[in-house]
């Protein structure tokens, strides 16, 4: 028997089949038919694609090439596989890497862990303060407020309306806006929306309000055509010139000057007309007798011979 060589059984019969070569494997040839050595299908050499970095994962570029992965992570990262690309190093999310529960010896070693523990920011295990069992005195009422009523017992407030917390007490009552509210209440939740006020009574609107005794100040416009109830008493009786009547605009009367013999002119000045004055009687009139100027302002009775001066006068 050669040195190397591989005994097959052929039905009763050993026979030796032939030596194989370095890296050739014994195949199967199929029923009836001896073995033999053969190369692999895929054998050949495997070339690498850049230098293999120590400590690099080695990754397959795709036939006979490989390469070494790009990174070499950290202590605090795992390497996350990619269906369509290299794997990379990564830390742990833990939204989409970790499913079930993490167990109880993991956080802090399960020290002081139990049903009556809870996991502290503190990291540790610890009860929390006030635990325990809740009892109650009373029947809990449905939508009722409860409030403590000592040590680990709960009662049913009877307190109706808005709820009140004064020195540990809870009360039901109105809301006093006076003392309970703070802020501006805007128009639109039929507040006024300011936070200053003037007078007393009722708030303006502002369509058609009525103003009850208002001191409007000095306003900068306004339309006087339809006001009502302005007296003479409430007219100003100052020596307002400005307004006085013109030859281009109506206006008031003049000041009066307290002379009886004077008249306003068509200039709207105060004259005495040419001609006037005050006629005087020379001796006493008698009725029914005619009488003639004796002068330039005053008169006395005609006598006969002055009836035929007057009638020459006259043209009769």
């Amino acid at each position: 028997m050669a040195k190397g060589g591989v005994l097959v059984q052929d039905t009763n019969t050993p026979v030796l089949t032939a030596t194989g070569m370095a890296a050739q494997v014994l195949t199967s040839n199929g029923a009836g038919t001896l073995p033999t050595f053969q190369n692999p299908a895929t054998s050949g050499t495997v070339t690498h694609t850049g230098t293999l970095t120590n400590h690099a994962l080695i990754k397959g570029n795709g036939g006979a090439d490989v390469s070494a992965l790009s990174s070499l992570g950290t202590t605090t990262t795992l390497l996350h596989g990619n269906a369509s690309g290299d794997p990379t190093f990564a830390a742990v999310d833990l939204a989409n890497d970790v499913s079930g529960n993490l167990g109880v010896s993991h956080l802090n070693s399960g020290t002081s862990a139990s049903s009556t523990t809870f996991w502290r920011g503190d990291a540790t295990w610890g009860t929390p303060a006030g635990a325990g069992n809740v009892t109650t005195s009373a029947t809990l009422t449905a939508n009722k407020a409860i409030i403590g009523n000592g040590s680990a017992d709960i009662t049913v407030s009877s307190a109706t309306g808005v709820a009140h917390l004064s020195s540990g007490t809870l009360t039901g009552s109105n809301v006093v806006l006076t003392s309970e509210v703070t802020g501006t209440l805007p128009v639109a939740n039929g507040g006024t929306g300011v936070t200053s006020s003037t007078g007393t009574v009722a708030v303006v609107l502002s369509t058609s309000p009525t103003l009850v005794t208002p001191l409007l100040g000095t306003p900068t416009s306004g339309v006087l055509t339809n006001c009502t109830g302005y007296t003479d008493a409430n007219l100003s009786t100052s020596d307002i010139t400005a307004n006085n009547s013109s030859t281009s605009k109506h206006g008031f009367l003049l000041k009066l000057d307290n002379n009886a013999g004077h008249y306003m002119d068509g200039t709207g000045a105060w004259s005495t007309p040419a001609g006037a004055g005050t006629v005087t009687t020379t001796g006493s009139p008698t009725t029914g007798v005619i009488s003639m100027f004796s002068g330039a302002t005053s008169i006395t009775d005609v006598d006969a011979a002055g009836v035929s001066s007057a009638l020459d006068l006259l043209g009769t």
